[in-house]
């Protein structure tokens, strides 16, 4: 059997430590004292129930309205639609959009994630003539610091018809694939 001595188990940040008794023959099991790593991770989605439209020449907040996954309650799916993190840490996060042009319109699209309300990332596209069906997606990713209380992310979505003032459309699937918002903790502060 092998063994490892030590006095002290510290967290890997190295903050917080765990003492190991002096006594003989002392066994630890429990780790209740241990804190992990680990931080609030989700998962956001646009449901099944309903599209969301896209007005032309228009910046608008993506209504990511089902939690997918939400291990420690962070995102907002009701109300403000975004994700306000509560460990201080740096956090991948990852925004995914499919849109629908109107109608044979020449098109222009833009994917966001904002922090605070101010725009930290975006991918864009623009096609030629389209034809319905002929969907655009999106895919931007970002690492963002977050103080863990006031700190929040959102994603926003813009769309351009240059052919006039046709509204886009932003679907929702039963299976959560086509529109939504995750990220998780990598390192906590």
């Amino acid at each position: 059997m092998s063994e490892i001595l030590v006095n002290t188990i510290k967290k890997a940040d190295g903050t917080g430590s765990l003492t190991v008794p002096a006594e003989t023959g002392t066994v630890l099991t429990s780790a209740t004292n241990i804190v992990t790593n680990y931080g609030p991770l989700f998962r956001a989605a646009r449901g099944p129930s309903s599209n969301q439209t896209v007005s032309h020449n228009t910046i608008t907040k993506v209504q990511f309205d089902v939690d997918v996954v939400d291990t420690d309650n962070c995102y907002d799916n009701t109300t403000n639609y975004r994700f306000t993190p509560t460990t201080a840490g740096y956090y991948y996060l990852n925004l995914n959009i499919i849109i629908e042009p109107p109608s044979s319109s020449n098109f222009l699209s833009l994917a966001y994630i904002y922090k605070n309300g101010s725009r930290q990332i975006l991918t864009e596209k623009s096609t030629g003539s389209v034809g319905s069906g002929r969907n655009q997606s999106h895919s931007v990713s970002l690492i963002a610091e977050a103080n863990g209380t006031t700190d929040y992310f959102e994603g926003f979505v813009y769309h351009f018809d240059y052919s006039g003032s046709g509204s886009a459309v932003l679907f929702g699937a039963a299976d959560y694939r086509n529109c939504n918002f995750q990220g998780y903790l990598v390192r906590a502060l």
